[in-house]
């Protein structure tokens, strides 16, 4: 009979450590996402701030031509705040080509549907690699 409960202690006793490895296990993988988190807040708000000011622009741009003269040049002040959002995303990360294209832009009669749809790609593709 004594065989038999220093065999349960030996069972239960490995349970034990198992189970305190996987709560370790877990306690360092949350841990790490909250470093992660704490590291990435600002750029990932300012990402996620420059994604809808540029799809916001877009689709007004999509209909284009049925936009009278007045709301073609109530734009432009979204293309300046577009500018100076990824001027300050600029303090942040370094910045793509497609964003320093499109913050260089002169107005929104020069952009390019084009230009848009790679920035909006370009900030998909950053905010998804802060979390991966």
């Amino acid at each position: 009979m004594e065989i038999f409960f220093v065999g349960l202690s030996a069972i239960s006793t490995s349970a034990a450590a198992a189970a305190a490895w996987f709560s370790y296990q877990v306690s360092k993988d949350n841990f790490k996402f909250q470093k992660k988190v704490t590291n990435n807040q600002a750029t990932s708000y300012q990402l996620n701030n420059v994604l809808e000011l540029l799809i916001r622009l877009k689709v007004e741009l999509e209909d284009i031509g049925s936009l009278s003269d007045d709301e073609f040049l109530k734009l432009e002040p979204q293309l300046q705040e577009i500018k100076k959002q990824i001027n300050v995303l600029a303090h942040l990360v370094q910045l793509r080509p497609e964003l320093i294209k499109l913050r260089n832009a002169s107005d929104v009669a020069h952009l390019v549907d084009q230009e848009l749809e790679l920035a909006i790609e370009v900030i998909k593709s950053e905010i998804k690699a802060l979390w991966d």
